[in-house]
């Protein structure tokens, strides 16, 4: 140490370098311990650190005493312990980079091969063989997958054909992450009216303008629509639906009755009205100077929140979604600081399809005075972007002020990803009951694929399991307490589902 001092005063330029030197092995070293603790040994917390730290001195400590040597005169030595060094440095680049390099490569990330049919789903079949992880779960032989497709892949002619075979395989997985993705034209559909499949009947729950003017109200039992028969449109949308559960699927069937496709403008639409009779009607959208169209279902706020006649506290969280333009934290968070002195909250999470984990944790956050780990997942291949661990954990930090009191969550077959894994945080911390129906079951972490032409498929790199062990994916949360609305209910405009839930409240059985 005298003789680095010594040399600092003397030569105070050269030692300025060696000092960045050193600093910058330090920071090299910790972000290799990081890598060997987070991503190879899967840890989490404070051994994490404590590896990051000690790497990171250990480096360092090991170049501050070559440096030592060097002032000795010992310059054997230190020609050694520096090419050492050196060289181990410049092996773990080469082995962290050249793995993530072939890990990216694999799944195609990088250089995907798209100038041939042939080539490219032998690099898609070879990326989901590596990554994908519900095959035991689907009951599907991949192999056999290959073996069956190989050849009709070798004879298509366009991208149109290819995309049918890849839009085949990957419906035979029925895995609501893993799809086949083509560019659509802007404004592909337009919703006039939500159906739900209600008494075994399609009855029209939620309405827009145009629908309503038609005499499509909340209640109206919808029979057919372009003189197809409702029961044969919904059997036609469950074989274009993928997703995960049947009744997700069945779900979805009938929320897209009313749904148009980009080429078409208008829908004659039957339905019985209250009096008993088959009333026809034609629905029309149009297009405003913008393009934009105009027969859409009403808008609605995001996240809000009213305090009820039973002084309970209700937040609608409608999405979990980055993408809105809204700051989704803060809407909560101004919602639930207006209801804080509430006996009972209760978050209604109906048609929340999900969305970016990094909101709805935070949300979950509020319920929480301490961090809880809520879940796992399994990734089959080690992955950059997954901080090359074979399995992650997901975690809910305390943020803000706490709120205490009991709380429910209204869930239906639409919530899906990220809604499910907020509700498996707070029900499997027993922090929060359950009112409604079972949700979709549906969890994947995907990637896509880049394909031929500009479309991509997407498929799934992750299994979600829950704290007991139990998949998400294929299997979704039952309620703690299950209603099923009636058409009479809808008719007459009663929320059975929150009805309940507020007498789960009051009764203290949450």
């Amino acid at each position: 140490m005298p003789n680095i001092l010594a040399l600092l005063r003397q030569r105070p330029g050269y030692t300025l370098t060696r000092l960045l030197w050193v600093l910058f092995n330090i920071i090299s070293g910790a972000a290799l311990g990081w890598l060997i603790c987070y991503g190879l040994l899967n840890l989490d917390g404070w051994p994490v650190w404590a590896g990051t730290v000690l790497a990171g001195a250990a480096i360092g400590g090991l170049w501050v005493w070559q440096w030592s040597v060097d002032l000795r005169s010992q310059a054997d030595q230190a020609r050694r312990v520096k090419l050492g060094l050196v060289g181990f440095m410049l092996a773990a680049v080469l082995v962290i980079g050249g793995y993530s390099l072939w890990s990216l490569y694999r799944i195609g990330r990088i250089l995907p091969n798209t100038a041939s049919y042939a080539g490219n789903f032998e690099r898609l079949w070879g990326a989901m063989k590596a990554a994908y992880p519900y095959f035991d779960e689907k009951g599907v032989d991949w192999a056999a997958v290959r073996e069956h497709y190989a050849p009709l892949v070798a004879q298509v002619k366009s991208d149109e054909e290819y995309y049918a075979l890849v839009d085949e395989i990957l419906r035979g997985l029925q895995d609501g992450h893993t799809q086949l993705s083509v560019n659509a034209p802007a404004g592909e559909w337009c919703c006039f009216a939500v159906a739900e499949e209600i008494e075994g009947r399609a009855v029209i729950t939620s309405s827009g303008p145009e629908a309503r003017q038609a005499g499509l109200i909340p209640g109206t039992i919808l029979l057919s629509v372009d003189g197809r028969p409702v029961e044969d449109l919904v059997a036609e949308q469950e074989e274009r639906v993928i997703v995960s559960t049947p009744w997700q699927r069945r779900y979805l069937a009938f929320f897209r009755l009313l749904s148009l496709p980009a080429d078409r403008m208008t829908a004659e639409v039957s339905f019985l009205a209250a009096e008993g009779e088959v009333v026809s009607v034609l629905l029309q959208r149009e297009e405003d100077s913008s393009g934009r169209q105009t027969a859409q279902l009403d808008s609605t706020p995001l996240i809000r929140g009213e305090r009820l006649p039973s002084e309970a506290g209700l937040i609608r969280i409608p999405t979990f979604s980055s993408s809105t333009g809204h700051d989704l934290v803060a809407e909560f968070d101004l919602a639930l600081d207006s209801l804080m002195d509430a006996p009972g909250i209760i978050l209604d999470l109906r048609g929340n399809s999900g969305g970016s984990t990094f909101i709805s944790d935070r949300i979950a956050g509020r319920f929480f005075d301490q961090v809880v780990e809520y879940g796992y997942e399994v990734y089959p291949l080690r992955l950059p972007m997954r901080g090359y661990r074979s399995r992650g954990i997901y975690i809910v930090q305390p943020r803000g002020n706490t709120y205490h009191g009991p709380v429910i969550l209204l869930t239906d077959p639409a919530n899906f990803s990220t809604a499910e894994n907020f509700i498996a945080a707070l029900v499997d911390s027993g922090r929060a009951g359950t009112v409604g129906q079972v949700t979709g079951g549906g969890s994947g972490n995907p990637v896509s694929f880049d394909l031929p032409g500009g479309a991509q498929a997407r498929f799934s790199t992750g299994a979600f399991h829950r704290l007991n062990g139990a998949l998400i994916e294929g299997q979704g949360i039952e309620p703690d307490f299950p209603v099923l609305r009636t058409i009479q209910d809808v008719i007459d405009g009663r929320d059975t589902v929150l009805e309940t839930a507020q007498e789960v409240l009051l009764s203290g059985r949450e």
